[in-house]
């Protein structure tokens, strides 16, 4: 029987077919280590070249990791992006500040005392370096496992070894020619990292039941909920499955079963920072952390920094929240793309399961094996 009903979930899919935190106070910080680089301002006709190479303008997220005296992302706010200063000396962060006041774009950065490996990267739509060649491979997992698809690196006169830039170019600066190098995370460049084919689902899967085993779940989803999750995002061939409520990526687990053949991305949301470190490590004991993007804190605000389109979302946190999930992710999930729902059964989800089913724009299954999972479509 569940294996009918699943078929038939299939059939039915087949058928169908912010602001950033600048709250973080930097002045009690005290640098943990040396810089990793001497500083050495970038020349301003460079700085320039480096905005045109990565196209930044309204709506960009542009860190600088390592950003002195902040010139890069001050000539990104006056762009109308937003930006984030990040260095490990709080001199620089206390001159950026400054030079962001005297410039008057400070409301649109944050500044940032702390080591640039502990930064956490997932609402940056560009990322700015001027580093040292080994710097910039030990920081390349990083931003490969924390930034999203579509994200854009730029490093000033450094490579990152074997990974080919999508664009090199050349600025004069200080009389001396000065090459530039673009990348644009991918989701191949993610699933590449993944584990694949029978080794990559068997470990998945040994971490799923030595999770339900050893009581390492928490609300999660039961395993006939987690199958469902897993064929709907394969046949809808996902890139971005967008998730709010990570607990300890017992679902997210699943999702990374489609998402290691379908070379997609999952991003998830999660309010409680034990449960998101948890995630975090069944994730990186599973092999799957460089598919996996974890932004910790309240996803009704931290919703406003994804950007479309999706493929898949999953809800699963908040019950009274799942109406306001609604209506700020629907606006990026793609034209047939799918909007789940978990816990539909119960009394706080019965907003939801009202508009999802009388919205003339959507069209909404529901199946019961599980859990209780409403399955919608976004029509064409």
């Amino acid at each position: 029987m569940k294996a009918r009903s699943t078929l038939l979930l299939a059939a039915a899919l087949m058928a169908g077919v912010s602001r950033v935190d600048c709250a973080r106070p930097e002045a009690a910080r005290a640098p943990a280590r040396a810089p990793d680089v001497p500083y050495q301002p970038t020349p301003h006709m460079v700085v320039g070249e480096m905005l045109r190479l990565a196209a930044v303008g309204r709506g960009d997220v542009v860190y600088d990791l390592g950003c002195g005296d902040g010139r890069i992302v001050i000539a990104a706010a006056k762009k109308g992006a937003r930006g984030v200063c990040v260095d490990i000396d709080p001199k620089r962060i206390e001159e950026s500040r400054k030079n962001a006041l005297k410039a008057s774009v400070a409301d649109r950065i944050t500044f940032r005392t702390e080591d640039l490996f502990e930064t956490p990267l997932e609402d940056a739509t560009v990322v700015m370096l001027f580093l040292w060649p080994e710097v910039n491979l030990r920081l390349r997992p990083k931003l490969l496992r924390e930034l999203r698809p579509g994200a854009r690196i730029v490093s000033h006169w450094h490579d990152m070894g074997d990974w080919k830039p999508d664009k090199e170019v050349t600025a004069w600066g200080s009389r001396r020619a000065r090459p530039l190098y673009l990348w644009t995370v991918p989701a191949r460049e993610a699933a590449a990292a993944a584990p694949a084919g029978a080794d990559g689902e068997k470990r998945i899967l040994s971490v799923l039941e030595q999770m339900r085993a050893g009581g390492r779940t928490y609300l999660s989803v039961p395993p006939e909920d987690g199958r469902a999750l897993r064929l709907l995002t394969e046949v809808a061939g996902a890139q971005t499955v967008v998730e709010i409520g990570t607990s300890t990526g017992y679902s997210g687990l699943w999702f990374c079963l489609a998402l290691q053949k379908t070379g997609g991305r999952l991003v998830t949301f999660e309010i409680d920072p034990g449960r998101a470190a948890a995630a975090r490590k069944n994730f990186q004991e599973a092999g799957v952390e460089a598919l996996v993007t974890v932004i910790e804190g309240d996803a009704h605000e931290k919703v406003a920094s994804l950007k479309g389109p999706v493929d898949v979302v999953f809800i699963d946190a908040d019950k009274e929240g799942y109406v306001d999930y609604l209506r700020k992710l629907r606006p990026l999930v793609r034209p047939g793309g799918l909007i789940l729902a978990h816990n539909v059964g119960m009394a706080g989800v019965a907003d939801y399961v009202r508009e999802v089913t009388t919205d003339a724009g959507l069209e909404t299954i529901f199946y019961r094996e599980g859990a209780g999972l409403a399955v919608t479509l976004k029509k064409r």
